[in-house]
């Protein structure tokens, strides 16, 4: 299987997400809710601090700050979902030259077989 085919049956299987280049912190927890019902997770939308607009998130009981830099933003934001994820589950993503980006749900014990095939950690 080629790393498209992954994703694929990945999204089939809820256990992928594929965001557009034009997404939102808001749709993040959207489309994280999905596949993962019970991470407490939720968007609290945008803000101005300091002349800059940021998005916040809370996960669990920590709010976290992100300025709205689309390919950054999505790292930072699947970095601080990895640190909240229970047991051996984390995303992993990979690029690809279209303009959406995919995370994808994996066991931690697979992930040098995942990296082997160009996935990386966010």
């Amino acid at each position: 299987m080629n790393q498209q085919d992954i994703l694929d049956q990945a999204l089939k299987e809820n256990r992928a997400v594929m965001l557009d280049w034009k997404f939102s912190a808001e749709d993040v927890v959207f489309n994280l809710k999905q596949i993962l019902p019970n991470l407490n997770i939720e968007s609290l939308g945008e803000k101005q601090s300091l002349g800059d607009w940021i998005e916040s998130i809370k996960i669990d009981d920590t709010t976290y700050d992100f300025k709205p830099e689309p390919a950054i933003m999505l790292d930072e934001i699947f970095q601080k979902v990895n640190l909240h994820l229970k047991g051996s589950q984390l995303f992993v993503t990979q690029e690809i030259s279209d303009d959406n980006h995919y995370f994808l749900l994996i066991n931690k014990d697979h992930l040098p077989e995942f990296e082997q095939l160009s996935f990386r950690l966010p």
